[in-house]
């Protein structure tokens, strides 16, 4: 392993010079729907105005301040596929008449050609609403474009390849094939089997163009989640970009296999709750994040989370949300209890502590043939207090569970002296210090890992360096 990866990374997240501990999460607003799953979280955006729209216990509800206001009722599932679009949010779920709203009337948008309960998802594209019908090889596109009521036009993929399944989500992705940026269209099929093509209008055959057929594995939980001009779909076991089927738009090789580095347990997990609702991928720009929500059971989610600037990856634990969304470019998270949550915000679980565990790379320190006593250790933090941090050794791949507490002094304090320091300039003493702690640690092996645990809930705390003393064993 490189030195800079980690064995165990749990409610820490890898910045590019450090590793911090999570925000945590607080209460925005309460639908009073009392422990019913909030399932749907869409954010209105026409203009400056953006609101939030939350699906729970048979309603879409305005959840945008802490005061709800419930906007419809009596649909029977929860989970909707939402856009905006002409100034309106268009939502469906496969199962409901489709809505739409204007941030003020909720409408049952007047779509014809089929039985529009079954519009089970939807994207705009070229300046045109395209969606899905449930159960079928078939995808609907309105008449024309900036058309938002009307009638809807069938295309039939069943006889453009051998693709089986039906097909579940659908969405755009942009391309450079050479002379120039071009939208495509990606239709993801319950087989595995993505279609993607190019064009304006499906009605003509001159302007609409099969790119390719190409496999990718079987979805889970039909999510796909915009990533800059790409789509990433969740998939049995991996975490794929869609241009990693295309010839061409590969502008970053690194991409092409966005959770190789956590690809043993994407593997597992996808394998083992690929069954479970909740499954959901989304973008949070300001955290710098691309989080994964992995349902465990209907009541246990854990979240892999990749920093999207250097593609580290951690886990965070104790956010038992069944859907995440974004709000005023803040992220939020539906609760089990008909409740709606701020989420990395604050130092602590709704006044709960974060419990953090983290474990270094297995290093050899450059002598892999060369066996070695472990006798010191030392941790560098840097934060407001001691966080009384637990911490152990492990050798030759023995994971150890920490027990002894590290022994901190404080180095310095990352501020100025009041009375002393400029106003308004000088940055105030009472906030972070550098804290250091060395402990004896005993192990024989011939490489090692350092683990620590602690919990907090009033503090971010900064982990930014750890240290291992050794000398050699045996025969030299």
């Amino acid at each position: 392993m490189k030195p800079q990866d980690a064995v165990i990374l749990e409610n820490f997240f890898p910045k590019q010079s450090e590793v911090v501990t999570r925000g945590g999460y607080a209460l925005h607003c309460n639908t009073t729907e009392g422990a019913y799953n909030v399932e749907t979280l869409a954010e209105y955006k026409a203009g400056t105005t953006r609101k939030l729209v939350a699906g729970c216990h048979g309603k879409l509800i305005d959840v945008t301040s802490s005061t709800p206001s419930t906007i419809g009722s009596g649909f029977t599932n929860n989970r909707w596929k939402w856009v905006n679009f002409g100034g309106k949010i268009f939502l469906v779920n496969g199962t409901d008449a489709p809505q739409d709203w204007d941030g003020t009337t909720l409408t049952s948008t007047a779509w014809s050609g089929l039985t529009i309960t079954n519009l089970s998802d939807v994207c705009v594209f070229k300046e045109r609403m395209f969606f899905i019908e449930k159960n079928t090889q078939s995808f609907w596109y309105a008449s024309a474009t900036k058309v938002i009521t009307g009638a809807l036009t069938k295309f039939d993929l069943r006889y453009v390849g051998n693709f089986g399944g039906t097909l579940q989500a659908i969405g755009t992705i942009t391309s450079d094939g050479g002379t120039g940026v071009d939208d495509l269209l990606a239709l993801y099929f319950s087989s595995g089997e993505v279609v993607i093509y190019q064009g304006s209008d499906p009605g003509e055959p001159t302007d609409w163009a099969i790119v390719g057929r190409f496999n990718i594995g079987a979805p889970v939980g039909a999510a796909l989640v915009q990533y800059g001009s790409d789509l990433i779909a969740i998939t049995q076991g991996a975490y794929v970009p869609l241009t990693k089927v295309l010839s061409f738009g590969r502008t970053n090789p690194s991409d092409l296999d966005l959770s190789d580095k956590i690809s043993g347990e994407v593997a597992k997990v996808t394998r083992t709750y690929s069954g479970n609702s909740g499954w959901q991928a989304i973008l949070y720009p300001a955290g710098r994040m691309l989080v994964f929500n992995v349902p465990r059971s209907s009541i246990a989610f854990d979240q892999h989370v990749m920093n999207i600037d250097t593609k580290a990856w951690c886990k965070f634990t104790n956010w038992n949300f069944p859907v995440f969304g974004m709000f005023n470019d803040a992220l939020y998270a539906g609760g089990q209890d008909g409740k709606i949550y701020r989420v990395d915000y604050g130092y602590d679980d709704n006044d709960q502590p974060i419990t953090c565990d983290g474990m270094t790379a297995w290093n050899y320190f450059g002598m892999p043939n060369q066996e070695k006593v472990f006798s010191m250790s030392r941790i560098i933090f840097k934060c407001v207090t001691d966080p009384s941090a637990s911490m152990a050794i492990g050798t030759d791949f023995s994971i150890e569970t920490p027990a002894d507490t590290i022994q901190m002094e404080e180095q310095g304090v990352l501020g100025s002296v009041w009375d002393v320091g400029v106003w308004d300039v000088a940055t105030w003493s009472g906030s972070d210090r550098i804290l250091k702690g060395w402990n004896g640690c005993s192990g024989v092996g011939y490489c090692a890992s350092l683990r620590i645990r602690f919990s907090t809930g009033t503090q971010t705390v900064s982990w930014q360096n750890a240290n291992i003393v050794f000398e050699p064993a045996g025969l030299v």
